[in-house]
Parts: C-alpha cells; sequence; structure tokens
C-alpha cells in the first residue's frame, strides 16, 4: 500500500471531487460521490503496476476532446489541467470482447485511474474516463455497482428502453446497479469520466 499519494494524483482526485461536489447533485448521486471521496480520503491503495499504454485512438482524438472540454469554464479547464497531469502514466485500453463490433471497437478507449489497472489500485471505487470518437456508439450494458458520468463534452445517453437525452458538459448521469445504459458521440468527439462505489 502506498503511504501516500503521487501529487499529480491527490490534486486530481482532490479537484475531480470539489467539481462534482459544486454540481447539483441529488439523492443516490450525492451519495455516491460523498461515500467515494470518504473512501478516497480514509484508505490509500496500492500503487499500480500497469505499464502505461496509449491508443491510436487517443494520439487522434483525446487533445481535441480536452480542448473542447476546457471551453467556457474555468472550473472545468482546471479539472482538466490537472487531468493531463496524470494522463501519461494511464494504461488505456478497449472494452472486452468489443472486437465484435468494429465501429465500436476502433471508436472507443477507456482508462482506469483509481481501482483495478489504475494508477492507484483498489476494489472499493472505481474511477476513470472513457473516450469516443465521433459518430460512435458505446454499447448497451449494465453492471453491478452503482456509477456516475461526469459528462465534459456533448454526447447522449440511454438508460433502459428510454429516450435518448443529451446532459451536456459538466451534466451527470446517475446508472443505479444494473441499470441498461448507452451513450453516443455526435460530430464531435465524447469524453466523460466515470466513477462507481463497488
Amino acid at each position: 500500500m502506498m503511504s501516500q499519494r503521487p501529487q499529480s494524483l491527490e490534486v486530481f482526485l482532490d479537484r475531480f471531487c470539489a467539481f462534482l461536489e459544486a454540481r447539483p447533485l441529488e439523492g443516490a448521486a450525492r451519495e455516491l460521490v460523498s461515500a467515494a471521496r470518504d473512501l478516497l480520503e480514509s484508505r490509500i491503495g496500492e500503487c499500480g503496476r500497469t505499464p502505461p499504454h496509449r491508443l491510436p485512438l487517443c494520439d487522434r482524438w483525446l487533445e481535441p476532446a480536452l480542448e473542447l472540454a476546457t471551453e467556457r469554464s474555468t472550473a472545468r479547464a482546471r479539472l482538466i489541467e490537472a487531468f493531463r497531469e496524470v494522463e501519461p502514466r494511464l494504461a488505456w485500453h478497449q472494452r472486452a470482447g468489443s472486437r465484435s463490433d468494429p465501429a465500436f471497437h476502433r471508436g472507443h478507449a477507456n482508462a482506469m485511474i483509481v481501482g483495478p489497472g489504475g494508477l492507484e489500485e483498489r476494489k472499493d471505487v472505481w474511477l476513470g474516463l472513457t473516450l469516443m470518437a465521433p459518430e460512435t456508439s458505446y454499447i448497451r450494458h449494465q453492471h453491478p455497482p452503482e456509477e456516475l458520468y461526469l459528462v465534459l463534452t456533448p454526447g447522449e445517453w440511454q438508460q433502459d428502453d428510454g429516450p435518448w437525452f443529451s446532459p451536456g458538459p459538466d451534466g451527470l448521469v446517475y446508472n443505479r446497479p444494473m441499470l441498461f445504459h448507452a451513450m453516443r458521440s455526435g460530430k464531435a468527439p465524447l469524453v466523460t469520466f466515470w466513477l462507481l462505489r463497488t
């Protein structure tokens, strides 16, 4: 277990939690953020051992997505500034089984910041992000942990069989456990953080 977090990761986690807490969170979403922050502050996980790895998609679309995410928001720009400090150490990957859908496979990338395979290994809190090329649909999926997306660029989400909706930059999307959900990008790349408590 690490005795102290790397400064860059500590700054990013602090800005991420503060950014979420400044949003209009309600009910289960607020409880998730509060519980996650308590867990992150009460215990430091093990130092991640997964070697950094970038995918070609990141070289093409990450910087345009981050530039788009910093527009017209000082708070978002500060969060992205902190993310840029930790990003070179991330191990980007594609969702397991995504090769069955070639367009989805080549059009998305995920990275874990805190959690299995992340910069800080732990099982109780997962914090990562997804990058999607323009005009890409992320497959409908579900999982036991509840989840909160922090949306940084325009895109659309769907929950269960409901209509597609656009949270907009700084928008939040809360998924209760085992809720089917999907997302898709439009004409611009989509980048979104996600937070899970397991």
